[in-house]
Order: C-alpha cells, then sequence, then structure tokens
C-alpha cells in the first residue's frame, strides 16, 4: 500500500499544472452532461446528490494555500454545502453561443469554501451538465459521478431540506498522488535532470513546436486564443472561448457495424477515429491554408489501472481524481496508406505507450518536477503555436447506472472542453446505448473555411458506411 502523508495533501506537479492554468485563467472547465427522458423533481435530485457527494470525497473538497510554505493543498470545504452551492436551473438552450458563454463565464475560484464542480439543470432541454475543474476532476471521474447519481436516483423521495453535506469531527488523512510514488529509470532521472537544465537556461528549446508540424496560416498563436494578451482585472489571461462547435453523431446500429469493423480490423475506435480525421484533412485541406508537413495528435490517458498494476494499489480507490497522461500520434502528410492502414499504425503507437512504455509515459509527466508549473505554462504561450494539432478524447461505450427502477434513462450524453492553450481543436467522445457515439468536435473560428470541409468528409464516410 503506498504510504499516507500528513493530512495536508499537496498537490503534485500535474495537478499542480492543471492548478495553475486555471489560476492564470487559461482553462475553466469541461463538463459532461446526460439527457434524460424526463427531468427528476427537485426533491429526487437532492437525494442523488446526497448520496454521490458522501461517496467521493472530492466532491466537498476544495483548495487552498498551506501559510507555512504557500503551497496549494486540497482540504475539505468547512461548511454546509446546499443545492445552490452546487446545483443550478438555467433556461438556455444547448447552442453554440451558450456552450461558448458557459466556457467564457463558469470558472472555479480556489481558496474560498466552494467546491470545485456544479451542475447545470437545463430545463428546457431534459439535459443535466456537470461542469468540472480539471484539478481535482477528469474525464472518467465525471462518468463517476453520474453512475452513482442514477444509481442513487429514486422512484420518489420525501421533501427534505436543501443541505447536501455538513463537515464533521473526523479529518481523514489524504494519500500523495500516485505519480509522486512512480517508479524512475536511470534514463528517466537523467532525461529530468537534462530537462530541468534545459529549461532554465532556455525554455523554448524544451517548449518548442516541431518546425515542421502543421500550423494553419489563419490561425496566429496567442492572438488567436486571446481577447486581450495582457491584464484583464485580477486575471492575467482572457480566452476568447469562441469557438465553432459542431456535433457528430453517429446513432447505435451504425455504431454497432462501426466497432464490429474496427473489432475485425484490430484497432481501437480512438484509432480509428483519428485515422479518419488525419486522412480527411490530409485529403480536404486546401494546400495554401497551412504550412507544415506532419499532424501531432494528442490522446489523454486514463492511468488508473496502470497505477494499480505498478504501485499495487485498488483501482477504486482512484474513482475520482486526475489521473491522466499525455500519449502521442504523428501522421505525415501526403501518404497513401488507406483508414484501417493508418488506424493500425496508429493504434500499435498507443498501446506501447499505454502497456509496455507505460513506465516512461508516466516518467515524461513527472517531468513537470523539475520545473515552475506557472512559469512552463506562460513559457508554453510563446512557443509560437499549441504543441498538438488536434485531442482526442474518448470516454467510451457507458450505459450508466440506473436506479431503483426503470423511470429514468439517459436517452445519450455530451462530452466537451473549451478553447485548448495545448491543441488547436479538439474531440470529445462518449457512446451510450440509446444515443449512440456523441463527438463533440470544437476549432476556432479562424480556420472554419479550411477545416469543415474535412469535417464534411469525414461524416460522409461514416454516413456512407465505407468502414465495412
Amino acid at each position: 500500500m503506498v504510504p499516507k502523508t500528513d493530512s495536508k495533501r499537496k498537490l503534485s506537479s500535474y495537478e499542480k499544472f492543471h492548478y495553475d492554468r486555471s489560476r492564470l485563467n487559461l482553462h475553466s472547465c469541461f463538463y459532461l452532461g446526460i439527457e434524460l427522458n424526463e427531468l427528476p423533481e427537485k426533491r429526487l435530485i437532492c437525494h442523488a446528490l446526497k448520496e454521490t457527494i458522501a461517496n467521493h470525497p472530492q466532491l466537498h473538497q476544495t483548495i487552498a494555500i498551506d501559510p507555512e510554505d504557500n503551497q496549494p493543498y486540497i482540504k475539505n470545504i468547512d461548511r454546509v454545502l446546499k443545492f445552490d452551492d452546487v446545483a443550478d436551473y438555467v433556461p438556455f438552450a444547448y447552442t453554440e453561443d451558450s456552450i461558448n458563454q458557459l466556457f467564457r463565464d463558469r470558472k472555479f475560484p480556489y481558496c474560498v469554501e466552494e467546491p470545485l464542480w456544479k451542475l447545470l439543470i437545463l430545463e428546457n432541454d431534459k439535459k443535466c451538465l456537470l461542469l468540472l475543474d480539471h484539478t481535482l476532476f477528469d474525464g472518467m471521474s465525471a462518468l463517476a459521478f453520474w453512475k452513482s447519481f442514477m444509481k442513487s436516483l429514486p422512484d420518489e423521495a420525501e421533501e427534505s431540506d436543501d443541505d447536501l453535506w455538513a463537515p464533521s469531527q473526523e479529518s481523514s488523512s489524504q494519500e500523495c498522488h500516485p505519480y509522486e510514488r512512480w517508479p524512475t529509470t536511470w534514463g528517466s532521472v537523467c532525461k529530468a535532470l537534462l530537462v530541468g537544465a534545459l529549461f532554465k537556461l532556455c525554455p523554448s528549446a524544451v517548449l518548442a513546436v516541431g518546425r515542421d508540424q502543421l500550423r494553419f496560416k489563419n490561425y496566429q498563436f496567442p492572438d488567436g486564443l486571446f481577447v486581450d494578451n495582457g491584464s484583464i482585472g485580477r486575471s492575467r489571461y482572457h480566452i476568447r472561448n469562441d469557438n465553432c462547435q459542431q456535433t457528430l453523431q453517429i446513432e447505435p446500429g451504425r455504431l454497432r457495424d462501426l466497432l464490429s469493423a474496427c473489432k475485425r480490423h484490430g484497432v481501437s475506435l480512438t484509432s480509428f477515429l483519428a485515422a479518419l480525421l488525419a486522412i480527411s484533412m490530409d485529403k480536404c485541406l486546401e494546400q495554401d491554408c497551412y504550412t507544415g508537413s506532419y499532424l501531432k495528435i494528442d490522446v489523454p490517458m486514463n492511468t488508473r489501472k496502470a497505477c494499480a498494476e505498478v504501485l499495487n494499489i485498488p483501482e477504486n480507490s482512484m474513482t475520482m481524481g486526475n489521473y491522466v497522461a499525455p500519449t502521442e500520434l504523428r501522421y505525415n502528410l501526403r501518404t497513401t496508406d488507406d483508414v484501417w492502414q493508418t488506424a493500425k499504425r496508429l493504434c500499435k503507437v498507443l498501446k506501447s505507450q499505454t502497456t509496455t512504455d507505460v513506465i516512461s509515459t508516466i516518467n515524461n509527466v513527472r517531468l513537470l518536477d523539475v520545473a515552475d508549473t506557472a512559469k512552463f505554462i506562460e513559457e508554453k504561450l510563446k512557443a509560437g503555436g499549441p504543441s498538438g494539432t488536434f485531442e482526442i478524447t474518448n470516454l467510451g461505450a457507458q450505459d450508466f447506472c440506473r436506479g431503483s427502477n426503470d423511470r429514468f434513462l439517459v436517452e445519450n450524453a455530451v462530452f466537451n472542453e473549451p478553447q485548448s492553450i495545448s491543441d488547436v481543436f479538439t474531440c470529445s467522445i462518449i457512446s451510450t446505448p440509446l444515443g449512440g457515439l456523441s463527438c463533440c468536435l470544437s476549432y476556432p473560428r479562424a480556420i472554419k473555411r479550411s477545416i469543415e470541409p474535412c469535417i464534411d468528409n469525414l461524416k460522409e464516410f461514416l454516413d456512407q458506411r465505407r468502414f465495412i
């Protein structure tokens, strides 16, 4: 078992990266929403929230600064949490403008007695959106919330007060983040020493974007990211968050056929979709709209299973938290491979990074140990472009736990994230039995004319079932 630390559980360097990114106003929140066949009454939502908060400590925690060393740490909120503290009924429809407004306006402040999440109940859409700060939560944390919520959602419940959680006298000590106990190798130690020294001497040498990596001529970085690259009120930066938002929906029957095709070819759905989008860009991008000869594709990896196996800790102890490591794929433009050949190659690289080379993958995350994370982020903005072309995040096929009856059903789900400092555009994916696959494509308006023919080509490929 991992040894316990003292009661003040300091942030790991990876968590501190997300903390500083949000503190600098460079990331507001991400969300995972569900669409129900009917909205539960408030008293039923209260019941489900009470159970869910009680089962997951992160939902009643926040981040504060330790006065002894001025470092951020995780603490329990020291007041009663009421319904209005964690849930809002909102009248807006789920549209592009409202999504962007949400990412602009919904932020979670630190060093206050407030939770780092919020449930938005869309009265007109039968949708509930769970907004989460990325320091303490990742996409799988959002799934854990909704599974617990749906499992706890009753058919009926008596009226009760709005108190959802109250602090107790007991204050359990918290274990350090698993990455801080991750095994090192001689290679990883030497790499950390080299990167640390190089970052101090010449940060651009560590963070430079590849010379031949694709760059859109119309997307200037960081100008295309910021409304104003300067001081605005109490925030250092102000991200535009005015992206174009498209949703790619694959209905359940077609999704089953696609998954069967992926299985026959021995590739994951994530690898296939990354390959299809890369090939669509290769085919449809006008040559005068970009420079470069390859795409860099970022694929966040859920590290819970790896942490459990390598560190011998129970996977269910990591239900909520931020357990992600970036993996990277490369696609060279003007290749002649078809989508399945490309998907097999990408899948092989992903499998290597997430299994045989997982020690190195997470040790690469731990390179943040040797850098001031706030400085790292600000130097990243000077790199001349985002470090990746696009990110593809797939939360997988989820049926969500039903309550004690079949009254409430999840008919669809939606997953999305704000405009990114790390990738030009993002693809956020989740699948459900009744709704099929939902992929939110979020891209800057500056590349709208360039990227939309690529998206149309991808949709046509799927609509015509060319994968069969």
